[in-house]
C-alpha cells in the first residue's frame, strides 16, 4: 500500500506540473482575436474529470503491474523449488 500511495502522489504532482507547463506554453503562444473583444464574458468552469480519469488509469495500471510481477515471482519460485 505504501508503494501505491507513493505512486499516486508522485503521479499527481507530475501530472499537475505537466498541465501547468502546458497551460503556460499555450498561453504564451496564443494570439487573441480582438474582433470579438466586446462580447460579454463567459464564466470559466473548472473540470476535475481529466485528473480523476488519469488517477483511475494510473491506479489500474499499478494494480496490473503488481499482478504481473507477482505472477513472475510465483513462476520463478516454483521453477526454483522444482530444481532442488
Amino acid at each position: 500500500m505504501k508503494k501505491y500511495v507513493t505512486f499516486i502522489i508522485s503521479f499527481g504532482i507530475i501530472y499537475f506540473l505537466i498541465e501547468l507547463a502546458s497551460g503556460l506554453w499555450l498561453t504564451m503562444i496564443h494570439q487573441p482575436d480582438f474582433t470579438f473583444a466586446r462580447q460579454p464574458k463567459s464564466e470559466v468552469q473548472i473540470s476535475y474529470m481529466p485528473f480523476i480519469a488519469a488517477a483511475l488509469a494510473a491506479s489500474i495500471a499499478y494494480f496490473i503491474t503488481q499482478i504481473i510481477s507477482r505472477r513472475k515471482e510465483t513462476r520463478y519460485e516454483s521453477s526454483k523449488s522444482q530444481r532442488t
